[in-house]
């Protein structure tokens, strides 16, 4: 019987290994993003069609995104950061950016409610 040659791929080195080698930061990545899908869309009816629309992903691959078998990569994250507030809010903490941006934020929202209290007491006048 003849065997079959040169057909197959060897199936090895699927994933970079972390720097402490035992794929923790990995998958403490994939957690982080999938309790906040799970947070803003926990309520949500049809919340893997949403994130689908939101990123061109295939159903598979948002399915393992909300399981926190694997995490988003490139231009998917960005998408999902575009799209919800507690992912973005996520990437920030994975950076340990948070605190700082939180002051920005704030500020922001200061304006925003100074500029409606101005607006709403220029119509009861």
């Amino acid at each position: 019987m003849p065997t079959k040659k040169g057909t197959g791929f060897r199936k090895s080195g699927t994933s970079f290994p972390t720097s402490a080698g035992n794929g923790s930061e990995h998958l403490s990545y994939a957690r982080m993003i999938s309790a906040a899908l799970q947070k803003e869309l926990c309520n949500e009816r049809g919340a893997t069609k949403i994130v689908m629309e939101w990123t061109g992903a295939s159903d598979r691959c948002v399915k393992n995104w909300f399981a926190g078998a694997k995490g988003p990569t490139g231009k998917h994250l960005i998408a999902l950061a575009r799209n919800s507030d507690s992912v973005f809010w996520a990437i920030l903490q994975l950076c340990s950016r948070e605190p700082q941006l939180s002051l920005e934020r704030r500020m922001t929202i200061r304006a925003k409610l100074d500029e409606a209290m101005e607006l709403l007491a220029l119509d009861s006048v």
